[in-house]
């Protein structure tokens, strides 16, 4: 499945951090967390190695307490990361 940014009904942002924001946000009825990056920040910082540790965490992790991670996109400003509660 091929996604955008305008696939996703926009409902409130959830937290900042140091490059990106988290929103919670609604696709085809469902609601996710989705993790915006921004990707100049990041590769500014030098800090693209984290960015792929934590999608690598997520996928891996098999925890009640994590959100259950879904899949990853990228748009030309922002990698987008998006998890799923349990």
């Amino acid at each position: 499945m091929k996604l955008s940014m305008k696939d996703f009904k926009w409902i409130k942002d959830l937290g900042n951090g140091s490059y990106g924001v988290v929103s919670l946000v609604e696709l085809q009825g469902n609601l996710y967390a989705l993790k915006q990056v921004n990707k100049e920040q990041v590769m500014k910082i030098d800090k693209v190695a984290n960015v792929h540790f934590e999608k690598d965490v997520l996928q891996a992790a098999i925890c009640r307490s994590i959100p259950r991670f879904n899949f990853t996109f990228q748009v030309s400003e922002h990698f987008g990361v998006q998890t799923r509660g349990h």
